[in-house]
């Protein structure tokens, strides 16, 4: 063993500084280190250490982030040697869950903190078993939660990986057992397995999570007080007895017994069954009838927080991360001198003690975060934002096309968003909307329907990136959906009780803050007041002293001009009758019923059923006559809702209608405008995307308001003005009318061709795929899926082949391609129910990634797994591979289809396979071959694949990723894509008759570039949303290519300057490197990963 590493308080690694030291072990130590205000743990291990616990960390950390599973385990920042001792930089953890379990008054964690906690303890362990690791040593000490400075108390850690060991080989197979081992782990948590020395398996780490589990829950295990490894595994072995089960389970839910059971009857290659396991620990939070949140340290936190005046204060600024009641009417003054009070007592406390000790470093570390928060709310009372003048409700969508209804109070500084729907973050920007403005969603109901569009909305590109770190959004609803939201981090959790036990619907009272009130030039003329920097501290109501030391409150100045009506808003969602009676009698409300105070507009996502009512009218007409009731629930008109899909289609559909079917509502040919009339029944409004209500008017409205226009003779007539234009539409016209179509099916409708977030003119993936007229499959489902299938068939064909869609299958787990799959699962239920027909559960082909967030759907909204029939492809794979003895590239899908749903042939194709691609973790592409032999081809996301190749040969159709353009391969390789001549040259090696190229990168939102070889090759297509093709169809697609260039020849050169830019950049970096004597001199090193943007310097020539 090599000596402990000892680092001096103050030194520095590598620019690393040592601030103290946290613990230390045998073969080594660990410190806290800081760079750049941030907090570190650092830790050590010297080069003379035989064992190298230090590399088995560093190769467990380093695996799990190449493939994405660090929800659990700490980020590795840095590593390297220095000296004699080798050192890795990651991430900073909070308080072990034992001292945690040790700090409570009972040394046990209450029913519902035990059980989520142990939910998540063992998601990291199946997250470390999925890369191919067992932990060897699960217990209290190696678990932690997060620092509640950054906001982690609800987050779970994973620590300590030197027992760790690989189960697996290289090619992926299970290593066989050794006939005799050592002990591994700590006695009290170690499985029986490790008290008889025989090798340990992946349950194992499961049976020492269930007893760390059992002491969290009821504080003891019955061995406690034993120190003999051979007494500890006796009473063990007796535990699995009656008497012994009643000894270990006492106190605990009876479902604890049933995973001791699985843990039993597992086998050394078995994989655990963590879906059962997940599903009993959710049971028992509901046979305990206990909540998940918060958990127990955090009422402590807020216990304690509540006896500092200082901590206490702050939770007015900073409620979403400290989470405690303040102190009602007490004025930033006030704030600022208790900040000050308690630096001055924390400034004393340091001048008479260590730093180096514990409570000293606790009180420099206190001491840091109040000059922090002194120095932010300084600076927010100095820059006071007046009240805005402008204030309206603004109707993204009414609920009748692409988008579930939503509403957004817009003001001049923020914007408020009132129910977030399945692709809102698209189609915000249609309303000129910015997402760095969005501070707050507020949800009406606790169903997916209104939540759907979170995630996508915070993977929004926003304009700078400074702005981007910054970015917080506030969520504001009725009932917990912690679960899910921790998924995503880009906002604040901040108004979800977690005492809610039933689902509520809520409204949302929005009273406006008086506006701000003019100077009265009379006034200033008649005090003499000079003019300068002093008048804009007067407007905003700011008392002054003047240099000749005149004191000057604001009220003399300011107009005595009678302030306008103080109007006030009220956003209602009532999905059940019995609830109305808690609006009517509310308490916020009675002033507006008896019109002491001014309500201006009711906002109704209420569905018809309720809202026709005789009861809900005569709620409505409470309110008065003047209050006018605006309805988006979905039975307003009918209207385009976004002005760029619908020109585009309007375009495509006069070049090839056979192609491009006119969208719903077909026949629209005209403009909505913000400020149009919409239906009107007396005070009811039935209003249309788009539309604005005043709560507050501007003096001056903007010029050119959002719109839609498609007026189609105008379309029209610019697309025949250009002569290159109208030539190449001519030819493409008399080519295809020389064209026949064969074939009515396979047909294959293209609902979403970008890639990652949608674009104006694009949505993220899925292929709607009809082999006959009675069965269809969809492979991806991406945000916003069904809608693109409302818009492009219209409800009622809608209804129909969801009825008729039997199969989805997912290529892999990030969310362009999935997240759009649980409304539909949800509709097509709904059709069912409609028109009396039994239900059939969808069949979902998916991998392990893609189940895992299924899971935690249903955890927080509705068990949307339980009207899916699953085929777990990366259980299948496993399989496969255990029983070859080898890695398998692909699987056989064919008899995983369920005859009782629909059989092969009911589908339409004879057979089915996935086939392993290179993209992220479980990706794969799909070959389809249909009951005439002919192969359908998609390769979800991937790099150029062999291993389709193989599989795809001769294929009828290959449906390729080309995200890049041709010379952005570095890119494409870096984020694990193809190019589109990498894509092209797929297609030549696997032998395909047509290739169609799709999943544009954003960058290319109308058309990717268009090379001349695909033009030459004749039988390439690029994919366009709401495109619709038959294998005979291809030929005519293809044609297309010159009509895409001269039709959108702009965008093309733009996309060409964009590239020579890039290469400009490129070029003057190389110069950084000059040849001198036939030798290469480096000027300036460049850094290893040096990465290049599409934008480059105004100053480049």
């Amino acid at each position: 063993m090599g000596s402990i590493v000892k680092l001096e308080i103050g030194s520095t690694v590598k620019g690393w500084k040592i601030d103290g030291k946290l613990g230390q072990g045998a073969f080594g130590a660990v410190y806290v280190c800081s760079k750049d205000n941030k907090k570190y743990a650092l830790k050590v291990e010297s080069v003379h250490e035989k064992v190298g616990f230090l590399k088995m960390e560093l190769t467990v950390l380093s695996k799990l982030k190449e493939q994405d599973r660090l929800r659990h385990f700490c980020t590795i920042e840095d590593k390297g040697k220095q000296e004699d001792f080798y050192y890795i930089v990651m991430t900073m953890v909070g308080k072990s869950l034992q001292d945690l379990r040790l700090e409570t008054e009972k040394k046990k964690f209450s029913f519902g903190t035990a059980i989520s906690v142990g939910i998540k303890c063992l998601e990291a362990l199946e997250d470390l078993h999925n890369i191919g690791y067992l932990h060897r040593d699960v217990k209290p000490g190696n678990f932690a939660i997060g620092r509640p400075e950054v906001n982690e108390l609800r987050n779970v850690y994973v620590l300590d990986f030197g027992m760790a060991r690989s189960y697996i080989h290289d090619d992926g197979t299970m290593r066989n057992p050794r006939a005799l081992t050592g002990f591994r782990g700590t006695l009290k948590y170690a499985p029986l397995s490790a008290h008889i020395l025989r090798e340990l398996c992946r349950k194992d780490d499961v049976e020492s999570w269930l007893y760390m589990v059992v002491e969290f829950t009821v504080g003891k295990l019955p061995w406690r007080n034993m120190t003999e490894m051979n007494d500890i595994g006796i009473s063990k072995k007796q535990c699995r007895k009656d008497k012994g089960l009643r000894k270990l389970f006492g106190g605990c839910p009876r479902k604890y017994i049933e995973i001791l059971q699985i843990c039993d009857k597992t086998k050394f290659f078995d994989t655990p069954d963590y879906e059962k396991i997940y599903s009993l620990m959710h049971s028992a939070i509901q046979d305990t009838k206990s909540q998940e949140y918060p958990y127990d340290w955090e009422k402590i936190n807020a216990k304690e927080e509540m006896k500092e005046e200082g901590t206490g204060i702050l939770s007015q600024y900073k409620s979403s991360v400290v989470g405690v009641p303040i102190k009602k009417n007490q004025n930033t003054e006030e704030i600022i001198q208790a900040l000050n009070r308690r630096i001055s007592e924390y400034r004393k406390y340091l001048s008479r003690h260590s730093h180096s000790t514990y409570l000293g470093k606790k009180a420099l570390s206190s001491l840091e975060i109040l000059i922090q928060e002194l120095a932010e709310i300084q600076q927010m009372n100095k820059t006071k934002i007046p009240p805005p003048p402008s204030i309206s409700i603004e109707i993204i969508s009414n609920g009748t096309t692409h988008l579930k209804p939503c509403v957004v109070i817009h003001t001049n500084y923020k914007d408020y968003l009132f129910n977030c729907p399945e692709g809102t973050s698209r189609f915000l920007a249609a309303n000129r909307l910015k997402a760095i403005n969005l501070t707050d969603i507020f949800f009406t109901r606790d169903t997916w329907e209104h939540f759907a569009g979170v995630s996508g909305l915070l993977k929004t590109p926003i304009a700078s990136s400074s702005s981007k770190l910054e970015r917080i959004i506030r969520l504001h609803g009725s009932h917990n959906k912690t679960k899910y939201f921790e998924l995503q981090n880009d906002h604040s959790d901040a108004d979800f009780p977690s005492t809610v036990a039933t689902k509520l619907d809520i409204a949302f009272l929005v009273e406006l803050k008086p506006p701000q009130r003019p100077l009265d030039i009379q006034k200033i003329k008649k005090l003499k007041i000079p003019s300068g920097p002093h008048m804009k501290q007067l407007k905003d109501g700011e008392d002054i002293t003047l240099s000749d030391g005149r004191f000057i409150k604001a009220e003399e100045v300011l107009s005595d001009i009678k302030a306008k009506p103080l109007y006030a808003c009220l956003i209602v969602e009532c999905n059940d009758l019995r609830k109305l009676p808690s609006l009517q009698n509310n308490t916020l409300l009675r002033d507006y019923y008896s019109q002491n105070k001014s309500l201006r507009y009711v906002v109704h996502f209420t569905e018809n059923s309720i809202l026709n009512s005789v009861e809900y009218k005569s709620w409505m007409a409470s309110f008065g006559e003047s209050v006018e009731h605006i309805i988006v629930n979905g039975s307003g008109p009918c209207l385009p809702h976004m002005e760029a899909v619908y020109r585009i289609n309007v375009i495509f559909n006069y070049i090839c209608p056979k192609l491009f079917p006119l969208l719903h509502p077909i026949g629209f040919n005209g403009t909505i405008q913000q400020d149009d009339d919409c239906e009107k029944i007396g005070n009811y409004l039935y209003v249309r995307p788009f539309q604005r209500y005043f709560l507050r008017r501007p003096v001056n409205l903007d010029p050119s308001p959002p719109n839609v226009s498609l007026t189609l003779t105008d379309l029209l007539l610019q697309l025949k003005e250009d002569t290159a234009t109208s030539e190449a539409i001519d030819l493409f016209m008399r080519t295809s009318d020389l064209l026949e179509s064969t074939d009515s099916w396979p047909r294959i409708c293209f609902l979403g061709t970008s890639s990652a977030v949608p674009t104006n003119f694009r949505n993220v993936s899925a292929y709607f795929l009809q082999f006959n007229e009675n069965s269809c499959i969809l492979i991806d489902c991406g945000e916003g899926t069904y809608g693109q299938l409302r818009t492009l068939f219209g409800d009622e064909v809608s209804e129909d082949l969801l009825l008729k869609l039997n199969a989805v299958f997912i290529t892999h787990g990030h969310q362009d391609h999935y997240h759009g799959i649980f409304t539909i699962v949800h509709c097509r239920k709904e059709v069912f129910l409609k028109r009396g027909i039994a239900y059939k559960p969808l069949i979902v082909a998916a991998g392990s990634h893609v189940l895992k967030v299924f899971r935690d759907v249903d955890r927080s909204f509705a068990s949307y797994t339980k009207d899916m029939h699953i085929v777990d492809i990366s259980k299948i794979l496993w399989t496969l591979s255990q029983e070859k003895g080898s890695l398998v590239e692909a699987a056989d899908l064919t008899n995983e289809m369920p005859s009782e749903i629909a059989g092969i042939e009911d589908l339409g194709f004879k057979s089915v396979v996935a086939v392993k691609v290179n993209h992220a973790r479980t990706a794969v592409g799909y070959v389809f071959t249909d009951l005439k032999n002919r192969k359908f081809v998609f390769s979800g996301d991937t790099m150029p694949c062999e291993r389709l190749v193989n599989h795809g040969k001769d294929a009828l159709i290959l449906i390729h990723e080309s995200t890049f353009a041709d010379d952005e391969e570095a890119h494409a390789l870096y984020k694990k894509h193809s190019t589109m001549k990498q894509a092209f040259d797929i297609a030549t090696r696997m032998g395909a008759k047509n290739l169609v190229l799709t999943h544009f990168s954003a960058k290319y939102p109308k058309v990717p570039p268009l090379p001349d070889y695909i033009e030459k090759a004749g039988n390439v297509t690029i994919a366009m949303d709401n495109m619709i093709v038959t294998p005979s169809d291809l030929k005519l697609s293809a044609k297309l290519i010159p009509v895409l260039r001269t039709v959108f020849a702009k965008e093309i050169i733009e996309i060409k300057q964009r590239s020579l830019k890039r290469h400009i950049q490129e070029d003057i970096l190389a110069r950084r490197f000059v040849d001198t004597l036939g030798d290469t001199i480096e000027k300036k090193r460049t850094p290893e990963n040096l990465a290049f943007s599409d934008s480059v310097s105004s100053k480049i020539s």
